[in-house]
């Protein structure tokens, strides 16, 4: 038997189906700790106890890990978000809305791991969604640990403002690869998935400036890409009504984020009728609007202090 003592972190590797020498858990196999579903359980368990193994490695063993079987996601009962570009801004705040009213989220940006931990009900996942490949691993996890996707939203987004004419080709390939590429592969996959228990929402987060410009905001390749985001709401909500299957869009003003400095804050505010800028908060109320709001589908929200409404 080997030696036992207290559970010391931070979590080991170990072999995959390594038998459990110990007489009290019912459980017999140990997945690798990489493995999402127990990272999240070990968050939210104390660790009962580990074994020295004669290799070197260690198991370790929460007083609740025989509860749930390795096959047995969690909260399958649950409905599951999918939010890209998560770890800061209105990303972050979704996704935080979307946890407190219960909801599993699976989100996603460049190096999201390096701020955020998986939970029960939550996997950050690192990764550039104009690579295909992150949303195959997002959608993959997501269906995995969750059984099915109800809601996307895409919101990720670059911002480069320029003249037009001073774009690079650099920017351009950026600019799109996020905007439209990513919206591009992380929709399909959502499709994918929610045609097969017919029924989802997908909320893409645009701009009121593809409908509304401002003298002095230059944005060419933002109106290009967010206004062609726009478009694909409304072809998709029809395409897909018959599946139970509705696309809107948020097109928020100036948001108050880490994007901006404060020193931004007093100009920035003069770009909406409503002088001040938007709070995550607005966008989160949007949203959550219109996820409830199940008959409206193929709909622009302005959420951007009536910029929309025309010249001021």
């Amino acid at each position: 038997m080997p030696q036992l003592r207290k559970a010391p972190l931070p979590l080991p590797q170990v072999p995959n189906h390594l038998p459990c020498p110990c007489p009290t858990h019912q459980f017999q196999t140990v997945v690798q700790w990489t493995d999402f579903r127990w990272r999240r359980h070990l968050a939210l368990t104390s660790l009962d106890h580990i074994f020295d193994l004669p290799n070197g490695n260690l198991i370790l063993f929460p007083a609740r890990i025989a509860a749930r079987p390795a096959d047995h996601p969690t909260n399958m009962n649950t409905k599951t978000a999918v939010v890209t570009g998560a770890s800061s801004g209105i990303g972050l705040a979704l996704t935080q809305a979307l946890l407190h009213a219960g909801w599993n989220v699976v989100a996603t940006a460049r190096t999201i791991t390096q701020t955020q931990a998986p939970t029960r009900n939550y996997i950050p996942i690192d990764g550039d969604i104009a690579n295909s490949a992150t949303a195959d691993k997002v959608f993959t996890t997501a269906k995995e640990e969750f059984g099915q996707v109800d809601l996307l939203i895409n919101n990720a987004g670059i911002f480069v403002p320029k003249p037009f004419h001073e774009y690079t080709q650099e920017d351009y390939n950026r600019i799109l690869g996020t905007n439209v590429t990513g919206a591009f592969h992380m929709t399909q996959r959502a499709l994918q998935q929610m045609l097969q228990h017919n029924g989802g929402h997908i909320l893409n987060i645009s701009t009121t400036l593809a409908l509304q410009p401002i003298r002095g905001v230059n944005a060419g390749l933002t109106s290009l890409t967010k206004g062609g985001l726009d478009a694909l709401t409304r072809e998709l909500a029809i395409e897909y009504s018959q599946y139970n299957i509705r696309v809107n869009t948020i097109a928020p003003g100036i948001v108050d984020t880490p994007m901006h400095s404060p020193e931004q804050h007093e100009a920035l505010q003069q770009l909406h009728p409503i002088a001040r800028l938007a709070t995550t908060r607005e966008i989160v109320d949007a949203a959550l609007y219109l996820q409830n709001a199940t008959f409206v589908t193929g709909h622009i929200l302005y959420v951007d202090g009536g910029a929309q409404a025309g010249k001021w």
